[in-house]
């Protein structure tokens, strides 16, 4: 069964770009917001390109800074540096875009490198010390997205009023 795992893994990351991740969102946001670190409506203030990986192909990652607006989980400061990576067929990266409002559902991590068997798959300790606390933010399957976004303001109405960040 692992090999058939690691197997479907792979051959996901080996067709590049041209197939995008596909998976069932949760019916209810709520329900969604349960296993997330933190859940909140946020703008992107800042995105800063990390320097790049060898072993990741080109893929970019970032660390944005984002100014927390509303929040649903967890407890967070008025502002929030978040680590990315550009979207990939791996249904990970959200592709955040400065000065644009988000509804964000959040994964917290520790910083490390990511392997499947002995394959690196992608990995932040070479940027961030290993172990470091990390908010990532989850764009598969989740009902996060753009606020401006028809789902995102379905799923705003499930979730209901948020809270103040405080600052």
């Amino acid at each position: 069964m692992r090999a058939l795992y690691v197997l479907t893994i792979l051959l996901a990351l080996s067709v590049g770009e041209g197939l995008g991740c596909s998976c069932f969102e949760p019916a209810d946001a709520k329900v969604a917001m349960e296993s997330m670190g933190a859940v909140f409506r946020g703008k992107v203030r800042q995105k800063e390109i990390l320097a790049q990986h060898p072993q990741m192909h080109g893929r970019a990652r970032y660390r944005l800074t984002m100014q927390v607006l509303e929040q649903w989980r967890g407890e967070l400061q008025d502002t929030v540096t978040l680590y990315d990576m550009d979207p990939g067929t791996d249904c990970m990266g959200t592709g955040l875009q400065v000065g644009r409002e988000y509804l964000v559902y959040a994964s917290d991590s520790r910083s490390a490198d990511t392997r499947i068997e002995d394959k690196f798959w992608f990995g932040w300790i070479d940027v961030v010390p290993e172990g470091t606390p990390m908010l990532r933010p989850d764009g598969a399957c989740l009902p996060g997205g753009l606020v401006s976004d028809p789902r995102v303001q379905k799923a705003l109405k499930q979730i209901g009023k948020g809270r103040v960040p405080s600052k």
